[in-house]
């Protein structure tokens, strides 16, 4: 019997898995949204890989072909997973749910499974940007 295979080759050099927020406020609620808040910045996109809904559910955004946009120096190495959020009064605030961290950790255990080259960091880690995503470590496998 074949194993299922999630995700089809990709074209690039993995070495990590980016664990961040999309720096969005309480209004954001889906991709859509989070595409047009970045666009106010100048951004064609979030640049991550997959997004996490406040309830849970989990958004394709760009494809795993294309690197990340999170973290300048590891962007084309990178595969990055973002929870909506990461904003509070206009300030970096960490603003997960329960639901988008139970979410996060299946999407991190089935990417290590895919990709288990890769290294799991919070973009704090790589960046000393945003703060507060030092709580994700729980999730690091």
């Amino acid at each position: 019997m074949k194993k299922r295979q999630y995700f089809r080759a990709i074209r690039r050099d993995l070495k990590y898995l980016i664990l961040c927020s999309t720096r969005t406020d309480e209004e954001v609620e889906t991709m859509a949204d989070v595409n047009k808040a970045v666009k106010r910045f100048g951004y064609e996109d979030s640049g991550h890989h997959i997004v996490i809904r406040r309830d849970g559910t989990v958004e394709g955004a760009r494809s795993l072909d294309e690197p990340a946009r999170c973290s300048r120096a590891h962007n084309v190495e990178a595969i990055s997973v973002a929870y909506i959020g990461g904003v509070m009064d206009g300030e970096p605030f960490f603003t997960a749910t329960r639901a988008q961290l139970d979410a996060m950790k299946a999407v991190v255990t089935t990417l290590k499974h895919s990709f288990p080259m890769v290294e799991v960091h919070t973009r704090h880690e790589l960046t000393g940007g945003d703060p507060g995503s030092e709580e994700l470590n729980e999730l690091r496998i």
